[in-house]
């Protein structure tokens, strides 16, 4: 958790400060740099798209889909993969 405050509070503290500067400039802009963040951390939803896909195929019980799409998630080959450990890399890698 400590890593994670040192990692997201520096970056959260340079928009923040970018948003009232931006804000002070012109209204406009701030909502443009809100925009921009926005963008930006919806695009990390590519990477959920796998582990959507997989935790459906687990609960359909096709472990021959969900070995498939882990394979292509994780650029290797995992045939000898178990449900359980399925869910946990997949848990670990989300």
């Amino acid at each position: 958790m400590i890593a994670w405050l040192m990692a997201v509070l520096p970056l959260l503290f340079c928009v923040v400060v970018l948003y009232c500067v931006l804000y002070l400039t012109h209204p406009i802009f701030a909502w443009g740099l809100n925009l921009l963040v926005l963008y930006i951390t919806m695009g990390f939803r590519q990477f959920s798209h796998y582990s959507t896909d997989i935790q459906s195929a687990l609960r359909d019980g096709n472990l021959d889909e969900t070995r498939e799409l882990l394979s292509l998630w994780r650029n290797t080959i995992s045939p000898e993969l178990n449900a359980e450990e399925i869910a946990l890399i997949t848990i670990e890698r989300h």
